[in-house]
């Protein structure tokens, strides 16, 4: 089974480096999640590890957000289900798991120092100067769940891997042989003349008999089945349908005041600054200039500080300062120090700028922010309210444009469509509402009866009512005989076409033949180009990659053979020169092309490198894919 997902991942996206290459821990935690002995399903087993039902879901989650950047609209939840994505996500866990173990086993485990310059290094923790931040690191930390010791272990962990990792690439030569013969290759060009062979060359197909008709309706029926279509009313209830007029005594608003007075306490906030040093020693020394006498800004100046591009945290809250220092720096008073202290990012002196008192925000204050509020929650009532009263009349027995009357609103009309907004000239229709699910709803009512009421994007309610539904239908012969009939002398065409493809197969390839062909069809070159062997067109005409192939493997004067483009002509052409690549040593582009070719080399290499480093440990670590959980989870 281990096997069938290596050979799954390697045709996948160019191997995509089975993962290895991306050890990130993008879901922060995956090294506790795979020890987690609460969950019961498993879908793999890594030596020690378990990859369960739960972690395996949510990797193939985070690799659909994947898929849904690089495909957009066209991307369907039914892609997770191709058993190439779910074996390349499944390989990925297996490999992370099968790297930790054996860093864990020869002992990679990263001194505390290092993971912490680590944590300092990334951009997510930096405030707006480009500084390690220890608010905005406490913050993301929080929102995630993550406390910073388990944070702390995924980084050594995530380092451990990587070091493994680069110790095996340590050593990936390319010779500049292999270099210079692959950019000689991808540089080199070729000069061709295209030939078209086109349906319009075949010009006898005769006008079908009304059995080859019947013959081409029988079998092709499907290409001429009229879609459902329907015709449908509906009414939208948005914001601008009801009464923005809200008012509030005094009263009520400072009786909402009153019982919020929590809400508006300000804690008490003070602006704070540090000195910031790697080891103690450089605090220590810090510390004793400042009781010198010196200032804190000058000693910020003279001693090498890690935060020489500002001194400031801000205004801080008691739960925003280190554990170990909080309680110095709130108990101190304007303008003092506190002594060195210690914290996993450095040695920390602290300053108190200014003191913020605990306060209440007065009534005034806050009274706009209250009638937003409430003025916020009294439309969103009215606007809930109605839609429910419009539900109601409906139940009641009244009809949509009834209801509609009765409450303002206008109803609006559509159709008839088909599933995909479609109308029967197969056009899309120009007066489809942009509301979210408003097709999916359209075409899963009932005929005759109103939807649910939807709310979509914006606050907006709707409801749709389906006036009429005309079924899928097969169209009749005579409905579609002319359609039928150009079908029939199209497919005629098109097998002929082939037959004469076929027909002049490799004559293409030399002189003598070829000179023949053109004369008896009468072909004439539609262009001249120069390509190369990553051509994918010739100006305005696409290329086959086929044809791109065999044109480099033929000399000069050479054919090539027909191949098929999508819109059914076929292209061959014609090798009139050869251009060699330039030599890198007369080019600044090509040595920077040539640098490029050995760095994908040496990336093609270390992906081998770690391939096979992955299925020896795979032997060592022993894998074992349960595949009736790995189903559960696809279905």
């Amino acid at each position: 089974m281990l096997n069938t997902f290596r050979n799954y991942g390697s045709s996948l996206a160019a191997k995509i480096l089975l993962g290895l290459l991306v050890i990130t821990f993008s879901a922060w935690g995956i090294g506790d999640m795979i020890r987690n002995p609460a969950r019961k399903l498993t879908v793999a087993t890594v030596g020690q590890d378990s990859i369960t039902n739960d972690i395996f879901a949510g990797a193939l989650r985070r690799e659909g957000e994947n898929l849904k950047q690089s495909v957009g609209e066209d991307f369907t939840p039914e892609m997770l289900k191709d058993p190439r994505i779910a074996h390349h996500v499944l390989l990925q866990l297996v490999n992370n798991s099968l790297l930790h173990q054996e860093s864990e086993a020869l002992g990679l485990m990263p001194s505390d120092a290092d993971v912490v310059r680590k944590i300092r290094t990334r951009p997510e923790f930096q405030d707006e100067k480009g500084n390690f931040s220890k608010v905005v690191f406490e913050n993301i930390l929080k929102n995630g769940n993550m406390t910073e010791k388990a944070y702390v272990e995924i980084i050594r962990q995530e380092m451990a891997n990587n070091l493994l990792i680069d110790t095996l690439n340590l050593r990936a030569p390319v010779l500049d042989i292999e270099a210079k013969t692959l950019l000689a290759a991808r540089e080199e060009g070729r000069t061709i003349s295209i030939y078209t062979l086109k349906p319009s060359l075949i010009t006898d197909v005769p006008v079908p008999s009304d059995a080859q008709i019947k013959e081409y309706y029988d079998s092709h029926g499907k290409e001429f089945t009229a879609p459902e279509y329907r015709t449908l009313s509906y009414v939208t209830i948005k914001n601008g349908d009801i009464s923005k007029d809200f008012h509030y005594s005094e009263d009520e608003l400072k009786a909402i005041y009153k019982d919020r007075q929590e809400e508006f306490k300000r804690t008490e906030r003070r602006s704070v600054e540090q000195l910031l040093y790697t080891s103690e020693d450089n605090a220590k020394k810090a510390s004793a200039m400042l009781k010198g006498g010196k200032s804190f800004e000058d000693v910020g100046k003279e001693t090498n500080i890690l935060n020489k591009n500002s001194l400031a945290l801000g205004k801080l809250e008691k739960s925003n300062m280190i554990e170990n220092a909080a309680d110095k720096v709130f108990s101190m008073q304007k303008g003092e120090v506190t002594d060195p202290v210690q914290s996993p990012f450095g040695w920390h002196i602290f300053r108190v700028v200014d003191v913020e008192q605990p306060s209440v925000a007065s009534f005034e204050e806050v009274r706009p922010k209250i009638e937003k509020e409430l003025a916020a929650h009294s439309g969103d009532k009215a606007l809930n309210d109605l839609a429910n009263k419009f539900q109601d009349a409906l139940a009641g027995g009244s009809s949509l444009a009834e209801v509609a009357r009765d409450n303002k609103l206008k109803v609006l009309s559509v159709g008839p469509i088909d599933a995909k907004g479609n109308t029967p000239e197969n056009i899309k229709a120009t007066d489809l509402p942009d509301l979210d699910r408003f097709l999916e709803t359209s075409f899963k009512t009932e005929d005759k009866s109103e939807s649910a009421m939807i709310t979509s994007k914006g606050g907006i309610y709707y409801i749709v009512h389906v006036e009429k539904l005309t079924p899928e239908r097969l169209r009749s012969l005579d409905e579609v005989k002319g359609l039928l009939a150009t079908g029939w002398q199209k497919q005629e065409r098109d097998k002929h076409l082939a037959e004469l493809v076929v027909k002049i197969g490799d004559k293409f390839v030399s002189v003598a033949d070829r000179n023949a062909i053109v004369e008896k069809y009468k072909l004439q070159p539609i262009k001249t180009a120069t390509i190369k062997r990553s051509a994918h067109a010739a100006g305005d005409i696409s290329l086959p990659s086929a044809l791109v192939a065999d044109v480099f493997a033929h000399k000069v004067a050479e054919g090539s053979k027909a191949y098929q483009t999508r819109s059914g002509d076929y292209l061959l052409a014609v090798v009139d020169s050869i251009i060699p690549a330039p030599l890198p040593e007369n080019d600044p582009k090509m040595i920077d092309s040539l640098l490029g070719i050995r760095k994908t080399l040496e990336s093609y290499r270390r992906s081998e490198i770690l391939q096979e480093y992955a299925h020896f440990l795979s032997k060592k670590y022993i894998v074992t894919v349960h595949e009736p959980e790995l189903q559960s989870v696809l279905r």
